[in-house]
């Protein structure tokens, strides 16, 4: 009877180790496979944040969006497990979180170079284009481009920056090769009207 009683006991004892020890193994996998989730979650922001990919407006409001809120959801699944986890591997942690706002910080600025990049080619132009080669500006409105692009330069040159000004530089260039694609095609009074601006374009810069 007594040896009956000391087996249940001994069984009992070691089922209870065994539900322990599995816990703690479903513990120890849960928080490396929220730890390797989020580091790779880090690394392809960081990656996505050193591409050269130019999104339009809509597409970034999107995609921030949907970053940060998977960036919480992996957040949240890692801080179940802060207790749990090695002083070195916290570290690491909190290394990829600075990493993320850094990537998110670099994502930001280049969408607001895009966004003053769309909005001020929109002013210098005068027109809606699309490609760098101003391929949308032709014979019928390439002398008015040019007197647009003068007229704002002049009304607001003291308002841009560095940035806007190389910017600015980039356009002018496209917009004399441009002239160049289309010189056959163009009228006398064209020419003409496209050297005045010309000639207004280099005494702003000049003059700033």
């Amino acid at each position: 009877m007594q040896r009956t009683i000391l087996s249940l006991l001994l069984t009992i004892f070691l089922s209870g180790v065994s539900c322990a020890d599995k816990e703690q193994n479903q513990s120890d996998t849960g928080k490396e496979s929220a730890y390797r989730e989020y580091r790779e979650f880090v690394l392809a922001t960081e990656q996505q944040a050193n591409s050269n990919d130019q999104s339009s407006l809509q597409e970034w409001d999107g995609e921030v969006r949907e970053l940060k809120e998977s960036y919480l959801t992996h957040e949240s699944r890692i801080m179940q497990y802060s207790d749990a986890y090695e002083p070195e591997r916290r570290e690491e942690i909190e290394e990829l979180r600075r990493r993320y706002d850094a990537a998110i910080q670099k994502l930001q600025e280049r969408h607001e170079d895009v966004s003053r990049r769309y909005q001020l080619r929109q002013e210098m132009l005068g027109i809606d284009v699309e490609s760098d080669d101003l391929s949308e500006i032709t014979t019928a409105n390439l002398a008015a481009t040019y007197q647009h692009f003068v007229n704002t330069l002049d009304q607001n040159k003291a308002q841009y920056s560095g940035r806007d000004w190389e910017m600015i530089e980039g356009w002018w260039n496209a917009l004399q090769n441009r002239t160049k694609e289309l010189a056959q095609n163009l009228s006398p009074d064209d020419k003409s009207a496209i050297s005045e601006s010309e000639k207004r374009y280099l005494q702003i810069r000049q003059s700033v």
